[in-house]
């Protein structure tokens, strides 16, 4: 049995090839505001190796 890597922290948004990247590596994907919440669940729901990870970056409180 070989471990795939898994990224705890990649923000998905700074990566060329989005595609190949969910194919190699499970990962741990940040969603830092409400606005980015159904875009990291979706990716989670169609992708067995995406956990989301949903809150609200400190940068991003004032506008709650």
């Amino acid at each position: 049995m070989s471990a795939r890597p898994f990224d705890t922290h990649i923000h998905l948004h700074l990566i060329d090839d989005v595609k190949s990247c969910l194919q190699q590596a499970d990962m741990l994907v940040p969603a830092i505001s409400v606005s980015d919440w159904q875009s990291v669940i979706g990716l989670s729901q169609n992708h067995s190796g995406v956990y989301p990870a949903i809150g609200i970056h400190p940068w991003e409180a004032h506008n709650y």
